[in-house]
Parts: structure tokens; sequence; C-alpha cells
């Protein structure tokens, strides 16, 4: 459970920044 949270948690921290990348 705790590695699924860590990875839920990795996908969005790195979609964030995929975000912030497109928007520039």
């Amino acid at each position: 459970m705790f590695t699924l949270k860590k990875s839920l948690l990795l996908l969005f921290f790195l979609g964030t920044i995929n975000l912030s990348l497109c928007e520039e």
C-alpha cells in the first residue's frame, strides 16, 4: 500500500512538472 501511494505521488508530481513545462 505504501508503494502504491508513493507511485501515485510520483506520477502526480511528474504530471505537474510536465504541465508547467508545457505552459512555458
